[in-house]
């Protein structure tokens, strides 16, 4: 009975920890958003992508300057600070690195939350914060490279 008692009182955690967090970002969940959420979610269910790149993380930024330094956040979800191999960021940089060899890309991904609530506000506040002041550094510290911006999903909101 010890073991069922510990189990409903986590559930019941677990539950209420749910609630909470829908209750803080309920202004920002309307029908509309649900409805963009569960078509964002189908198109990419349906589009599958797939790459050969291993890297979920890219933190290229603190390494030495390339003539393109791209900053790319992930979508809701995704694993690392560009998202994995189903994920159109880390096959977006294979095929730049492929055109333009990996010598002159410098890819910098940006930690955030990545969360569903983040995304219902429009993006992220701290990641928008975290997108900008990468783009402000690598503007500094690279004066001669261009810069990408991008993301994917919520990524996209972030710029």
């Amino acid at each position: 009975n010890l073991k069922m008692k510990n189990l409903s009182y986590l559930s019941l955690l677990s539950l209420s920890t749910v609630f909470a967090a829908i209750r803080e970002n309920y202004d920002a969940v309307t029908p509309l958003r649900i409805d963009a959420i569960e078509r964002v979610f189908a198109f990419y269910q349906a589009r599958q992508i797939t790459t050969t790149a291993n890297n979920d993380t890219e933190n290229e930024l603190s390494g030495p300057c390339k003539p393109v330094t791209v900053i790319f956040a992930r979508g809701t979800g995704e694993s690392g600070n560009v998202g994995g191999r189903h994920s159109p960021g880390p096959a977006l940089f294979s095929e730049m690195r492929t055109m333009m060899g990996s010598q002159n890309v410098a890819i910098q991904g940006v930690d955030y939350r990545a969360d569903i609530f983040g995304y219902l506000k429009g993006g992220d506040p701290d990641g928008s914060m975290r997108y900008y002041n990468l783009t402000e550094k690598a503007a500094s510290q690279c004066q001669d490279t261009k810069i990408v911006l991008a993301g994917y999903s919520q990524g996209a909101q972030l710029a």
